[in-house]
């Protein structure tokens, strides 16, 4: 069976030996999140434009579908691995993961492979020190397993695995898929001619090499502060900023007057990804509404030769409500339209609204995905 290119067509230069043939390699065990967490997040990297190792082609069995796995971590840009309780009962997981370190030990300096581990309903610790449900996992593997030397790379590999920075999602599930969503997002950024070193970009330190046709910042969050600040909106930056994500942040947010207002539109313009976090209050804002509708014009203006993005995320708000200005988000434009009576700026805002309201995105609930 051909492997197969999610989102679109790899140039056959990629996988050659300074290039990337894919931005995404999952590691999982199938039977605990095939059908829920991995779903969506597969879904989130096809959507995102992200090339990845697909679940598909796990389905395989044998030697020769175990041969294609470990050749495709060695060609991916990021290996991402989910731990679940049954992780550890699979010599096929634990020997990904084995490669998927060595892999990052080989090219991790001087080539930017990366790790990001997904402690899901599990404790690191417990992978560290295979122990708890997880442990119980590992040892069923070891029953059939006596290999001494590969027994010990696999719990060598699980100890370090476990001491890497990593995300540890135990509820939300809609929230936490897409924080993973977030991090996986850094490969696209790193893609579309990233301008400085990931040590710059952690360090929150501003590129000095912004310029014409550059992006100053990877991303700009447009959301309502009093809705989502201390809880969506603050796991959000922690995502961006764990991630190594360069944008435009919270903090730069509290100022007032018109000589914020004037920075938000300017740090639109140079934001590679706007990212608009649509909830119950977010038309009430004349702020917000503006925002919008800058954002929206940037990405007529950008996207066909600069590739700008416009990613919404409808949080416990309908996209039809959006477009209608309807229900509970209705509400909130009312308000915000009874002290503001120009009509052309209130058309501009209905418009964008609409616009937005039909482009795809994320709609996140307080619902488990199970």
């Amino acid at each position: 069976m051909e492997i197969e290119e999610i989102g679109g067509l790899v140039p056959s230069s990629s996988a050659s030996v300074h290039r990337w043939k894919y931005d995404v390699f999952v590691s999982f065990r199938g039977g605990d999140i095939r059908k829920t967490f991995a779903a969506h997040l597969f879904h989130a990297l096809k959507q995102a434009g992200i090339y990845y190792f697909g679940d598909n082609e796990k389905k395989e069995t044998g030697i020769l579908i175990e041969g294609k796995l470990l050749v495709a971590i060695r060609h991916s840009r990021v290996s991402l691995v989910v731990f679940t309780t049954s992780y550890a009962d699979s010599r096929w997981c634990l020997n990904e993961l084995v490669e998927i370190l060595e892999c990052n030990r080989r090219f991790r300096d001087h080539q930017g492979h990366v790790v990001l581990p997904i402690f899901y309903y599990v404790e690191p610790r417990d992978v560290r020190k295979q122990s708890g449900r997880f442990g119980d996992g590992f040892e069923r593997c070891l029953a059939t397993h006596t290999d001494d030397l590969l027994v010990q790379k696999w719990r060598d590999s699980l100890k370090e695995a476990g001491n890497l920075s990593g995300w540890h999602l135990n509820n939300d599930a809609n929230v936490n898929v897409f924080l993973a969503y977030m991090l996986m997002g850094s490969s696209v950024f790193h893609r579309a001619n990233c301008r400085t070193s990931r040590k710059d970009y952690s360090q929150n330190k501003l590129p000095d090499t912004f310029g014409v046709g550059l992006w100053k910042y990877d991303v700009f969050v447009s959301f309502r502060g009093g809705d989502i600040r201390k809880n969506f909106a603050a796991h959000l930056f922690h995502a961006l900023k764990q991630a190594g994500i360069y944008y435009f942040g919270d903090n730069e947010k509290k100022e007032t007057g018109i000589l914020i207002e004037g920075k938000l539109l300017v740090a639109i313009h140079h934001s590679r990804v706007s990212l608009v976090v649509f909830t119950a209050n977010y038309a009430d804002s004349r702020w917000c509404l503006n925002e919008l509708v800058e954002i929206l014009e940037c990405n007529r203006r950008f996207r066909d030769h600069q590739g700008h993005v416009v990613l919404p995320i409808f949080y416990d708000v309908e996209p039809r409500n959006v477009r209608k200005q309807s229900g509970q988000f209705g509400d909130g434009f009312e308000r915000c339209l009874a002290i503001h009576t120009d009509d052309l700026l209130v058309q501009k805002w209905r418009d964008s609204l609409k616009e937005a309201g039909n482009l795809s995105g994320w709609h996140l609930n307080n619902d488990a995905n199970g």
